[in-house]
């Protein structure tokens, strides 16, 4: 699950494993936090916490990550996208503008130093 801090898009770092109606289930646990899950439990007879962890990423999901951490792009897209690998409509169109982007101010600061005319 991402999470959009002041540092920008970060995994979540904590998992919560639970009982529901006698099914383990394991959920990331996102901006609620521990707090809402221990709420839950305590409103619900048929959940039962387990446990509280930290998740382990595949290394693909770490690299999707990185590829979304700059783009100006919908938290849930992002998501979508880092934790499935499914490509976003647009995606390519955004990495691309953002490529161009920095090729520009790159060529306008060489410009304004006199590097390049």
């Amino acid at each position: 699950m991402l999470i959009n801090t002041e540092n920008g898009l970060v995994l979540s770092d904590t998992k919560v494993i639970f009982e529901k109606a006698g099914v383990q289930e394991e959920k990331i646990i996102g901006s609620e936090g521990k707090e809402w899950w221990l709420a839950l439990e305590s409103k619900h007879e048929n959940i039962t916490i387990l446990s509280f962890g930290t998740p382990v990423y595949e290394q693909v999901v770490l690299d999707r990550l990185e590829e979304v951490k700059t783009l100006d792009i919908d938290l849930g897209l992002a998501e979508i996208y880092v934790m499935e690998g499914k490509e976003i409509k647009g995606m390519l169109e955004f990495k691309v503008a953002e490529q161009e982007n920095i090729i520009s101010d790159l060529t306008q600061l060489l410009v304004d130093k006199g590097v390049i005319y």
